[in-house]
């Protein structure tokens, strides 16, 4: 019990220490222009705490994924967004797997959604996304039974459901419901 409480306050301590980091690089990101190269590199200053806690670097990976995703350099983000895979955000998980259809590796970007699907369970945007993929592959059939799938395990979300009426009567999912994050 004694190491666990030592751990927990141990833990906290360094998730401190980088969420201040983040916070210095999100304050670069917001200038007027973004300067993107120093946010980075003061997101990967927190590398220096992942000895310390779990998770830590996959989540710095993930956000340095993601910064250099929002940016359009798949080549760059490609690297991050892969080691964050395993413990990181479903969102990255979810650009990486776009990453991956961007660049026609169509079994990878299956495999990374097969992934990040047991992730995010409850997020209808993944499972959209993913139906969206693979229609434009090509794969209809697979989208249905994603989408299906879908409207399960997200308990009905409407817009899951949306797309699934959309694909049943051959028409093209729309993902402009999700604004922001489907531009990204």
């Amino acid at each position: 019990l004694t190491l666990l409480i030592t751990y927990f306050v141990l833990a906290r301590r360094t998730f401190r220490k980088v969420e201040l980091l983040f916070v210095e690089a999100s304050k670069y990101l917001q200038q007027m222009p973004p300067k993107i190269e120093l946010a980075a590199s003061t997101m990967q200053k927190a590398y220096v705490h992942a000895p310390f806690q779990i998770g830590v670097r996959s989540q710095v990976d993930a956000q340095l994924g993601i910064l250099f995703y929002i940016q359009k350099d798949f080549n760059k983000a490609t690297p991050y967004l892969e080691r964050s895979l395993g413990f990181g955000h479903w969102l990255a998980g979810a650009m990486l797997g776009v990453a991956y259809y961007k660049k026609k590796n169509h079994e990878r970007m299956r495999s990374t959604f097969a992934i990040v699907l047991k992730k995010a369970k409850k997020q209808g945007l993944v499972w959209n996304l993913y139906a969206y993929l693979l229609c434009q592959i090509g794969d209809r059939e697979g989208a249905h039974r994603v989408l299906l799938d879908g409207v399960k395990r997200t308990k009905g979300d409407a817009r899951v459901q949306e797309s699934l009426l959309a694909l049943q009567n051959d028409k093209k999912i729309k993902m402009r419901g999700y604004r922001e994050q489907w531009y990204q």
